[in-house]
């Protein structure tokens, strides 16, 4: 699975692969559909992108795709509901974020890896890429 040189755009459509809640929804590898909502997450954070696409516990650490298979995120966390449901007695609806593709290339790089080059030429068909990327991403559970 390629991880993406190009920076996400805002309002790119976006995929996310993890493993929510594997001990409800079973093991196999979940997708969950969205967009990328702003560049920047919580408080301004240039590091991270703000994605509509939901993730639940497990789906942390799972890529975050856009239409040419690139990993353009990983995505971390959802907005925290308690806090802003105390401060604008409001509850915050698809607010999720995930680190962006080029911290994730520093990354790799610091550890010695050399992240894989492009996706396709062009946009595929997200059945197809989901079935090319599933393999990629694995279950860990940690006790």
């Amino acid at each position: 699975m390629p991880l993406g040189g190009a920076a996400a755009r805002r309002g790119e459509a976006v995929c996310v692969l993890g493993h929510p809640m594997p001990d409800i929804l079973g093991q196999e590898v979940k997708a969950t559909f969205g967009r990328v909502n702003a560049l920047s997450g919580a408080r301004g954070d240039g590091r991270f992108l703000q994605i509509d696409a939901a993730i639940q516990p497990g789906s942390s650490g799972g890529p975050v795709l856009n239409a040419l298979g690139e990993v353009v995120g990983m995505a971390t966390r959802s907005a925290d509901e308690a806090l802003i449901r105390r401060k604008y007695r409001a509850t915050p609806q698809n607010v999720n974020y995930a680190l962006k593709g080029e911290y994730l290339i520093r990354a790799m790089r610091l550890a010695g890896l050399v992240p894989e080059g492009r996706g396709a030429d062009g946009p595929r068909e997200w059945p197809d890429l989901l079935e090319d990327c599933r393999e990629w991403t694995v279950l860990i559970m940690v006790r």
